[in-house]
């Protein structure tokens, strides 16, 4: 019955549990056959009693592991395996059968080890990747968060440094950033250098005639035009109300002349409504070292065109 119950288990082994009804029946019966032979009395007198109790709660184990909708194998092998060596041995340890169910026995040890020791380590494996992939998902998350963060704070910087150098309407330099601007051309002291002090004739007027709203689209209409004539290098700036400030570097006042001329007749030819501008121009280093300077002869530039009838470009000694 031993090899039976062997063969079975090997068979087991190899494929899966022929039926835990069937292994319940077996080993009912061996114990039937046992307890037949050997008396009752016999064996609650000995070690025999602990190894029937040991093999009846095997029994129940199995019968309790195979009663689980998720079976596991493994486990339900080792206690099989278990059962075996303990049924084998008890019959005695000498002999073949008493070696072969030691054998059996330390296979079934391994087997225990070797199914808690994985299942831990694999449950313990499979925590630790959750972990790292939770980790990974924080730290992701964590990374864009502050990337969008930094990206608002840089774009709210940006507005605020051009809230603070650029002029709202025209979308020019205004006074204190373009004059900054003249003042760092002017430190590297590399001539020449012109500037063109710009206004619109009798602004006023159109401001009174048709409205601030056509004043203020003007003055857009007028700074968009002064872009498209002056050159990649040069700035442009509001230096209040309806008077601009144009930077040249590397422009003589001829140059500035030239380019002056340029803006004015597109002005008087492309404006709607139409408008007219006088302009003043002032060249580093001959009429000034320093922006003030600079600004104060091409201011008089200015009113010398509009003493001339307004619509003129001036220099205060040169033309």
């Amino acid at each position: 019955m031993a090899t039976l119950l062997l063969f079975i288990t090997m068979k087991g082994f190899q494929r899966y549990i022929l039926s835990s009804s069937l292994m319940i029946l077996i080993i009912l019966t061996l114990l039937s056959m046992f307890l037949a032979r050997e008396g009752f009395n016999k064996i609650l007198n000995g070690a025999t009693m602990i190894q029937v109790m040991l093999i009846m709660t095997i029994v129940a184990i199995i019968f309790l592991l195979s009663r689980k909708r998720k079976k596991d194998r493994r486990l339900i092998y080792c206690f099989l395996w278990f059962l075996t060596g303990s049924l084998l041995l008890s019959k005695g340890i000498d002999g073949r059968v008493g070696f072969l169910g030691i054998m059996i026995k330390l296979i079934s040890y391994y087997g225990f080890y070797h199914y808690f020791y994985k299942g831990a380590y694999i449950a313990l494996e499979k925590q630790m990747k959750e972990v790292e992939k939770l980790k990974t998902s924080l730290k992701q998350t964590y990374d864009e968060e502050v990337k969008k963060q930094l990206f608002y704070m840089e774009l709210q910087q940006e507005r605020l440094i051009s809230a603070a150098h650029m002029d709202a309407m025209t979308e020019t330099y205004n006074k204190k950033a373009i004059l900054d601007i003249l003042e760092e051309l002017l430190s590297l002291k590399k001539e020449p250098i012109s500037i063109m002090m710009i206004d619109i004739d009798c602004f006023k007027k159109i401001n009174d005639f048709h409205g601030h709203v056509v004043g203020d689209q003007c003055i857009k209409e007028l700074v968009a035009i002064i872009q498209r004539n002056i050159r990649k290098l040069d700035y442009i700036g509001r230096y209040g109300g309806d008077e601009f400030i144009v930077i040249l570097p590397d422009a003589s006042a001829i140059i500035a002349k030239n380019i002056a001329e340029d803006i004015r007749e597109s002005i008087s030819r492309e404006s709607n409504p139409r408008v007219t501008i006088s302009v003043g121009i002032a060249c580093y280093p001959q009429d000034g070292q320093t922006p003030l300077d600079l600004i104060a002869k091409a201011d008089k530039g200015l009113y010398t065109s509009k003493r001339k009838g307004k619509n003129n470009v001036s220099h205060t000694t040169m033309f």
